[in-house]
């Protein structure tokens, strides 16, 4: 099963190639989230921890005050969850596919908004009974500002709220991200 998500996040990556020859701007993107998030038992208690995302990005102008954003993320996702004194770990990897719409403040950034969409790639919970309702599919909304510090390299700082839960143990994911880019114009 595993290889097979695999080779459809690869599908996507190669999928999403050509288009980069049509943006205005591409580029690539590395970053650190803060996750949290709540639990949906009530014996338990989940907090968040950071983790890393890369990917690549690109930008179509719709107008001169507005443009396209979207790309493929990698995304990592961890929590700690604690039970009756067991503690355990999950891990989670999906691709993310952004759709965001960015209103353009100057050349050098703006802000933008937009629903993503997380495939579920890999899942860790400590035990296989802790893994068995994880969601593959994750909904989300986010809502940040995209700003350049040079022509070619940049920052976005984000918030994003998840409309699914992950597990039965990490319910209303939340996360700030900070992606740092670099821009192939």
């Amino acid at each position: 099963m595993m290889a097979i998500r695999k080779k459809v996040f690869l599908g996507f990556v190669f999928a999403f190639l050509p288009f980069q020859s049509f943006a205005q701007e591409a580029g690539v993107v590395l970053g650190i989230r803060g996750d949290s998030a709540d639990s949906g038992v009530s014996s338990a208690v989940t907090s968040g921890k950071s983790a890393m995302q890369i990917g690549f990005y690109f930008t179509n102008e719709i107008n001169p005050k507005f443009n396209f954003k979207s790309g493929i993320n990698y995304v990592n996702q961890q929590y700690e969850v604690s039970s009756s004194g067991t503690v355990l770990d999950f891990k989670f990897s999906y691709f993310e596919l952004p759709l965001n719409f960015v209103y353009k403040v100057s050349d050098f950034g703006g802000f933008f908004v937009g629903p993503a969409v997380a495939f579920n790639l890999d899942k860790n919970c400590g035990s296989q009974s802790s893994c068995a309702e994880v969601s593959s599919v994750l909904t989300k909304l986010q809502l940040g500002g995209h700003f350049k510090i040079a022509p070619e390299v940049g920052a976005d700082l984000y918030f994003e709220n998840s409309f699914s839960k992950v597990s039965k143990y990490v319910e209303s994911p939340k996360a700030v991200i900070l992606n740092l880019f670099v821009t192939f114009e």
